[in-house]
């Protein structure tokens, strides 16, 4: 579970050794592996890093249809840092100590953070990273506004804000006591989260690594899919700070700037594929 996972248990990454601009963003060459910065629209970019040096190309069955690349965008390099540039998003590669961060283009053309999705670096007694690798599993560490609210992970119970709680992406028969006894059985007796009957256990039935983040105040939205069906752990239990972790697989993780839930729920049935309208005689 993620509660016995520990950020030290991790290394991230440290330098990038080079940067190359290709047809549709950019690829780094960090350590041993690489970071590729696929652009789709100028408010949806594709972020993957390999393992063992290899990206895994195998087609997605998360994803209904290979998304059209877009080339209108820009690179540029300047005092250690890469940017990739699309009109409406800015993915920063910070060469040394190794991070990315995601902005967003605000009106009057000012560069600001990707809010509320804040893909920028925490600092630890390890430096300031924001993805990192145990064994076959990786972390991902990003920054979040105290009061930010966060929706989605699929079928889950209790509170739609699932700000004050962590979860597991496995799905889970939870009546069956073989099944959910993993779960109940690491809390103690009392504890609402140990009983399979509660809003508050978890796991339940379906299990989808896309959540949205909004700021409360404006109401603005962004989002992340993270495209990896190994077991996963989501922890919005920290007041500044968002934990992912994921047991194998590469990191490949879609950002949605849109601002506004519609339009980035659009860009994401686009990519997943959407439910057809039942028919007339089932409603």
């Amino acid at each position: 579970m993620f509660d016995t996972m520990k950020t030290q248990d991790f290394t991230p990454l440290q330098r990038v050794n080079s940067v190359t601009k290709t047809k549709h963003g950019l690829l780094a060459s960090v350590d041993d592996e690489f970071l590729r910065v696929d652009v789709i629209t100028t408010e949806l970019v594709r972020i993957k890093i390999s393992v063992g040096g290899v990206f895994d190309e195998t087609p997605s069955y998360a994803i209904a249809v290979e998304p059209k690349l877009s080339e209108q965008f820009s690179v540029t390099t300047k005092d250690g840092v890469t940017s990739l540039d699309t009109g409406g998003v800015q993915v920063e590669i910070r060469h040394e100590p190794f991070s990315f961060v995601v902005h967003n283009q605000r009106p009057a053309d000012s560069w600001q953070y990707l809010y509320p999705v804040s893909i920028e670096p925490v600092e630890d007694q390890n430096g300031s990273w924001n993805y990192a690798r145990s064994g076959n599993s990786f972390m991902l560490r990003r920054r979040i506004g105290s009061a930010d609210h966060v929706f989605g992970l699929g079928e889950k119970t209790g509170s739609f804000n699932r700000r004050g709680r962590d979860f597991t992406l496995w799905n889970t028969d939870v009546l069956n006591p073989t099944a959910s006894g993993e779960f109940t059985g690491q809390y103690e007796k009392g504890d609402p989260r140990a009983d399979n009957t509660s809003t508050e256990f978890d796991p339940y039935y379906v299990s989808i690594p896309f959540y949205y983040q909004q700021d409360p105040e404006s109401g603005a939205m962004s989002a992340s899919f993270i495209d990896n069906a190994y077991r996963g752990h989501y922890d919005f239990t920290q007041d500044e700070e968002i934990r992912i972790s994921f047991d194998g697989g590469q990191y490949t993780e879609y950002f949605f700037a849109g601002g506004e839930m519609p339009g980035i729920l659009e860009e994401y049935t686009s990519l997943t594929g959407r439910i057809p309208l039942p028919p007339l005689w089932a409603l």
